[in-house]
């Protein structure tokens, strides 16, 4: 019963992103000698599409009512999942990014929060350096 709801589930979020992935394939990967809109949200909407099928793939069938799913942290991760671009408008890349990675690494992963403070910053900082002064991508 249990493998049979994570396999739907599983099987929902690869369709969630199959349909990313179609929507950012749609815009401009890259433009002249500069990445496009499109490139960042085609990298993550791939990561995302063959993270699915993978943990499809190995979904267990013969998974007990002990390995139940923690609720608390796929809602965590959810809730992050489908705020943080809609957060990009009104505070930015670096704002944005630096409190849902450090959400996620707190509450999703049970990092202390001053370890999760330090790797979001120092992720957030990698990427900032990375698309908008390295590759001169414009970051909302």
């Amino acid at each position: 019963m249990r493998a049979r709801r994570e396999a739907a589930a599983l099987g929902g979020l690869l369709l969630f992103a199959l349909g990313w992935l179609w929507l950012a394939l749609r815009l401009p990967l890259w433009e002249y000698v500069q990445p496009g809109p499109g490139l960042f949200p085609a990298i993550a909407a791939g990561l995302s599409v063959a993270c699915a099928a993978a943990a499809l793939a190995v979904t267990r069938r013969d998974a007990t009512e002990e390995d139940a799913p923690e609720w608390r942290r796929l809602f965590v991760y959810l809730a992050v999942v489908l705020l943080w671009p809609a957060s990009f408008a009104a505070a930015g890349f670096v704002a944005s990014s630096l409190v849902a990675l450090t959400l996620l690494l707190a509450l999703g992963e049970r990092l202390g929060w001053l370890a999760a403070m330090g790797s979001a910053a120092a992720a957030t900082g990698a990427g900032w350096l990375l698309f908008d002064r390295l590759l001169g991508v414009p970051l909302p």
